[in-house]
């Protein structure tokens, strides 16, 4: 089925959400509807990267795309705010000629709205040209992805661009609409392998039972973290047999089957450097002791035999590894996450002994990336950080951090910002990083409903992270970083058990394509969990819910998920 262009909702910025159930009757009516508003203007050209328009004046540019985007070439165009590039990438595609016999009126530097390009421009009059089911016509797909989108960074020393190509979506959930989306070309297909170095007691994974026997914590700390655990005269050997039990070449087998490409590891400081005797993060009461015994567990270097066994199980199955400073010095929020739960409302990270921890930290990672090559995919410099932090302190720590990292790495490894979608547009109001003096940044986030209540309607599911949805298309589109969403989940629709009729697998599917039309890739959280909750480990689950999430044919480029069918 093919859906029409949907409607544009404001939801803290414009945001071009997915059209509610459609029937087949008044799909078709749209459609004709559509097609009939199609204009083409005879300008020949067949959309080379950087070669001129065959064919086209300046005159006639000007008069087609309006004052604002003219240019013969990429090169011209992309020195233009707010200016495009359209292309057809000159793969043989006959349908194309079939489709758009004038290729100019598609291609070329316009200030056209990628999600709107590949869904009006490009899809839907293919589809009455063709006249075809996309969801059964591999041809039909294959020849979309032939229309490809470039944007500057507005960095003339970046020589990166975001690049996106047309890609034909089928929603898995009932009626089973279709649409042109946007679609990173490099893009992230990932997961998260969390609770391993920064157990999380919540996750439930094997192994979890045996670290945390009899492990107290003070009544401020809700339940037990890793320094709770190093508080144990065994807790170096729990902790050994603990990453023997739950890093494992079949997982990564697993991801690699899946067409996972990217895994992000989460990982604490004390991983990767040791305090003198005695020291630990500035913090109050007893909480620096409890940092004390997180930091004691084991030395940093006796780590490296797991952190290896990863990278090598991801070389193995060409998946790319991602270091996630999750724990840093002084806890950046009051969650078990960072090792230590330092009570509701406390967090140290944001004084200068804390922030100069984690920079060495951040330092430490980076010789360890670059001794991986190019399975190190890069560094994420910080997970979470509260949004009572101030920015401007972040921004110092990420300046520090950035310098300590590419004295070791080159300027084109990824170096990751994570910030929370409310938080977006102070970055990018104040773009405070450049490639010629930083290198290659990015910026993640992380996407998550509302907890509180079961969404358990498929369409009230995606409608309640419309809002960062909207903030993180506004940040792509404005911004001259490109932006990863390196978490986002699948719990809170109901248990996830045989019972629960909740549809994961089109929820998953949607958040997938949602981020590839405004952003790089996404990556799950996480991997794996305990078998009674399987919404938060949907990767390895066998099923979520009534059936699996069918990660292969949601990453896949051209097919379809049987439960479309």
């Amino acid at each position: 089925m093919v859906a029409p262009a949907p409607p544009v909702a404001s939801v803290g910025g414009e945001f071009f959400r997915q059209w509610p159930l459609l029937r087949r009757g008044l799909v078709a009516v749209l459609l004709v509807s559509a097609a009939a508003a199609v204009v083409v203007v005879v300008l020949p050209q067949f959309g080379s990267t950087g070669s001129p328009a065959y064919g086209a004046s300046l005159d006639l540019i000007a008069a087609k795309w309006g004052t604002g985007c003219q240019a013969t070439t990429e090169a011209q165009c992309l020195q233009q705010a707010g200016c495009r590039w359209f292309f057809h990438d000159g793969g043989d595609c006959k349908l194309c000629g079939t489709w758009f016999p004038d290729q100019g009126s598609v291609t070329g530097c316009r200030d056209w709205e990628p999600s709107k390009y590949c869904q009006d421009t490009i899809f839907l009059p293919a589809v009455r040209v063709a006249g075809v089911d996309p969801a059964d016509d591999v041809d039909f797909r294959a020849g979309v992805r032939h229309y490809r989108i470039r944007q500057g960074t507005g960095d003339p020393s970046d020589p990166f661009l975001k690049e996106s190509l047309c890609n034909v979506w089928c929603d898995p959930a009932p009626p089973g609409s279709c649409w042109g989306q946007p679609r990173a070309a490099d893009e992230v297909k990932g997961t998260n392998y969390g609770g391993r170095f920064i157990p999380e007691f919540f996750l439930g994974i094997p192994g979890y039972n045996e670290l945390f026997r009899d492990v107290t914590h003070p009544p401020y700390a809700w339940g037990g973290s890793l320094c709770d655990v190093g508080a144990l005269p065994n807790a170096a050997a729990r902790m050994s047999a603990f990453l023997d039990q739950s890093v494992q070449a079949a997982h990564f087998q697993q991801m690699a089957a899946s067409g996972i490409n990217v895994v992000r590891v989460p990982i604490g400081y004390w991983n990767f450097m040791d305090l003198p005797a005695g020291a630990s993060p500035n913090g109050a009461g007893d909480i620096g002791a409890r940092w004390r015994n997180l930091q004691d567990i084991m030395p940093a270097a006796a780590y490296k035999k797991w952190i290896d066994r990863v990278f090598d199980f991801a070389s193995q199955n060409s998946i790319r590894v991602l270091l996630d400073l999750h724990g840093a010095p002084g806890a950046q929020a009051d969650n078990a996450f960072t090792g230590c739960n330092p009570g509701a409302g406390n967090m140290f990270f944001d004084t200068d002994w804390n922030r100069n921890l984690a920079v060495q930290a951040v330092e430490a990672m980076a010789i360890f990336c670059q001794s991986k090559g190019a399975t190190c995919y890069g560094l994420e410099l910080l997970n979470e950080p509260d949004n009572r932090i101030m920015r401007k302190h972040l921004q110092w720590y990420y300046s520090g951090a950035i310098t300590a990292a590419r004295k070791h790495l080159p300027p084109e490894k990824p170096l990751m910002i994570m910030e929370w979608p409310d938080n977006l547009a102070w970055w990018n109001d104040c773009k405070p990083f450049n490639y010629a003096d930083h290198g290659r940044i990015l910026f993640s986030t992380h996407v998550y409903g509302n907890f509180q209540v079961d969404t358990t309607w498929q369409q009230a599911a995606r409608d309640d992270v419309a809002n960062n949805l909207g903030k993180i298309k506004n940040f792509h589109l404005g911004s001259p970083y490109p932006l990863v969403v390196t978490e986002y989940g699948l719990a809170g629709h109901g248990l996830a058990l045989a019972e629960d009729p909740f549809d994961y697998h089109s929820l998953a599917s949607w958040y997938v394509h949602q981020f590839n039309q405004f952003g790089a890739g996404s990556m799950v959280w996480n991997y794996d969990a305990n078998y009674s909750s399987p919404s938060w480990g949907p990767v390895a689950a066998p099923k979520v819910g009534q059936k699996p999430v069918d990660w292969g044919a949601i990453y896949s480029t051209l097919g379809v998920s049987q439960s479309h069918k």
